[in-house]
């Protein structure tokens, strides 16, 4: 039982989420065989996916923070080819959930700006 999920996007009186049903939780909380689901339609459809996981994103509890690498592998399994060379952790103090740090903003800026180039080839 994954049980009833706190939402920082929904309004109050939507705040608990169905994990079977909503995207809207700690995706490090899902079992392979859902993220297998959920990366198995955008392998289906030929799209590519882009992952940028922030290394001190501080909405991350703690223990998904400690173990970002092996989610990012996870993910990178789950997506197989879909899975963008961009993709992956962002590191460095300043790698927030709303980057601060220079270098930082720039390496997750310039992901992004690759990734979509990407998908004009």
């Amino acid at each position: 039982n994954l049980g009833d999920w706190s939402s920082d996007v929904c309004s109050s009186d939507l705040a608990v989420v169905d994990p079977a049903t909503s995207e809207d939780f700690f995706s490090s909380d899902l079992s392979d065989e859902r993220l297998d689901t959920v990366f198995g339609k955008a392998k289906d459809a030929g799209l590519s996916v882009l992952g940028l996981l922030m290394g001190e994103d501080e909405s991350y509890p703690e223990h998904v923070r400690g173990a970002l690498n092996s989610l990012a592998a996870r993910f990178a399994k789950a997506a197989g080819k879909s899975w963008n060379g961009e993709s992956g952790v962002v590191r460095g103090p300043g790698a927030g959930h709303a980057p601060e740090g220079e270098p930082e903003r720039r390496e997750m800026e310039g992901r992004i700006v690759r990734f979509l180039l990407s998908l004009t080839r």
